[in-house]
C-alpha cells in the first residue's frame, strides 16, 4: 500500500498482511465476492490506463525507480 515518498523521491509502501492464492488455487479464491472484486479492480485498471493509449512506453521509464518496503 503506498504511503508517500521519501526525501530522495522514492516511493514508500507498506506490507499488507493476508493470504495469497497459489496453484492449485484454493476453493475460497473462487467465491463470488472475490471474483466480483477482481473484476471491479480489473475494470479500474483498464479505465486508468486509457489515457496512456498511443503514448510510448519509454516515456514511462525516464527515471530509475527504487522500491523500498517498510515492514511495521
Amino acid at each position: 500500500m503506498p504511503v508517500g515518498f521519501d526525501a530522495e523521491g522514492r516511493e514508500i509502501v507498506t506490507f499488507l498482511p493476508g493470504k495469497v492464492g497459489k496453484y492449485l488455487l484454493p476453493a475460497w479464491l473462487w467465491a463470488p465476492e472475490i471474483v466480483d472484486d477482481a473484476g471491479r479492480l480489473l475494470r479500474r485498471v483498464h479505465d486508468a490506463s486509457v489515457p496512456l493509449i498511443g503514448k510510448p512506453l519509454a516515456a514511462m521509464y525516464e527515471r530509475d525507480y527504487e522500491l523500498i518496503l517498510i515492514y511495521r
